[in-house]
């Protein structure tokens, strides 16, 4: 967790900063004094949000905190989920005459990050019970045999083995659901019953800037062939095992 003060002015200068581990997404925490907190901004980052959020803290010292979720980047140009806080810094007079933005990362990912980064078999989940398909890609179509219209409104238990049991199932969709990344082998099967032993990562989406999990996001991983001689093109981007560093 990083802590920074910034001015409420448009270029909102960072005048302080603190740090456990002396470092804010890579930057010296001294050397960020004086630049502007747009230094972590990038090109999935939506300045709007974080702007409105911290023109608020400045609008009232009493109820100015806004809790977002954030793309920003660190300083060699890797995009980072981060959950960010504003809320006031009150001078002497009650008056608010900066912000402080508490940075911390998160398990979550924004929905307009997952067609670019997962290339690997997908469902896309609501976060509520009973976690319900909203969205499949390609990939889950060809190593599965199901088409979107036999999967959105269906639950996973569509692809479980009926002797299998649903418990390790469920315990990821509802530890996703409450914010953590959570991920475990099972067995599953495809629409001609041909059973494959798939790692299950799942991932809370948000819909930023808003912080609230709506869905989560399924990933498929191989971890044994269904054949000898062929493994499962399953394989997920690397910005899998970011988005779970956390857990």
């Amino acid at each position: 967790m990083s802590r920074v003060l910034v001015s409420m002015d448009a270029r909102h200068t960072i005048l302080a900063v603190e740090s456990c581990s002396h470092t804010v997404l890579g930057h010296q925490a001294e050397d960020l004094v004086g630049q502007s907190v747009w230094v972590f901004q990038g090109g999935q980052t939506d300045p709007q949000s974080l702007q409105t959020a911290i023109a608020g803290a400045g609008k009232s010292a009493k109820h100015g905190i806004s809790v977002i979720h954030a793309i920003l980047y660190e300083r060699g140009g890797n995009m980072k989920q981060m959950c960010a806080t504003c809320m006031p810094f009150v001078g002497s007079d009650g008056i608010s005459e900066c912000c402080i933005i508490t940075l911390e990362s998160t398990a979550a990912i924004s929905m307009t990050t997952i067609s670019a980064e997962f290339r690997c078999a997908w469902v896309l989940l609501s976060a509520q019970w009973p976690y319900l398909v909203n969205q499949i890609n390609g990939p889950f179509t060809s190593e599965f045999g199901l088409q979107s219209d036999e999967m959105v409104g269906q639950t996973l238990r569509a692809i479980k083995p009926p002797h299998t049991d649903w418990t390790p199932w469920h315990n990821l969709l509802e530890r996703a659901s409450s914010g953590a990344c959570a991920r475990d082998t099972v067995l599953s099967c495809t629409s001609s019953g041909k059973e494959l032993q798939v790692e299950l990562t799942c991932l809370p989406v948000v819909v930023a800037p808003l912080p609230a999990v709506t869905h989560i996001l399924v990933l498929f991983t191989a971890q044994a062939p269904p054949t000898r001689s062929q493994p499962l093109p399953l394989a997920c981007s690397s910005m899998l095992s970011a988005s779970c560093a956390s857990d």
